[in-house]
């Protein structure tokens, strides 16, 4: 326990640092960080990890992976393994699995499957479909482009001014079934109705 609050800590601590970070001068990745910055937008995700829990049910058995789906840029998938790499969350390995086509049966499943579900720009005409068919499966859904959080995604990544910022929907993360640290949402813009609850701790 104590070892997962120091990691706990060293997360908050990366998640201030990279909310301060130069967006840098590209257009493109004021849209769609996904695309240009895979790096930060991985270390992101690697840290909303360490602060969300998952209900027993959804995590299988003892020994059973952690699985993180990006429906997105193949080098962002490529990142997080790197990230990941070595590391454990709550004892289990980190699987992460790049899913070219969501909108099929068998990328719906995969999502379905999943623990963690990225929905990257290249998707985001399609998101709201995609989420609204992922919905009930315990996953932590996070995205990055403009109405995600707005459309029912938990955590968005977006870029304001020339920092990178977060916007957490706390209704879609009561009702999604997993609990992300109220530390870690101190520190997001929020969309939908605010307060504590179920999906908070």
């Amino acid at each position: 326990m104590e070892g997962r609050l120091r990691s706990a800590s060293r997360a908050l601590a990366i998640i201030a640092s990279c909310l301060t970070a130069a967006a840098g001068s590209s257009p493109a990745w004021s849209a769609f960080p996904d695309e240009t910055a895979p790096d930060l937008t991985a270390a992101f995700i690697l840290n909303f990890v360490l602060y969300t829990d998952w209900p027993a049910e959804a995590l299988g058995e003892p020994g059973e992976p952690l699985v993180i789906s990006i429906a997105g840029e193949r080098s962002l998938a490529d990142h997080l393994r790197q990230l990941f790499a070595g590391r454990t969350v709550d004892a289990r390995n980190v699987e992460v699995r790049h899913v070219a086509r969501p909108d099929t049966i068998e990328g719906l499943e995969a999502l379905r499957d999943s623990h963690v579900v990225f929905i990257g720009s290249a998707h985001r005409e399609r998101a709201q479909w995609i989420l609204d068919r992922i919905e009930g499966a315990n996953a932590l859904t996070i995205g990055c482009f403009p109405g995600f959080a707005h459309d029912g995604g938990m955590l968005n990544l977006r870029v304001l001014g020339r920092k990178m910022r977060f916007e957490a929907n706390f209704d879609a993360i009561q009702h999604g079934g997993v609990s992300v640290n109220s530390e870690v949402l101190r520190l997001a813009d929020l969309v939908g109705p605010a307060g504590a609850g179920d999906g908070l701790r």
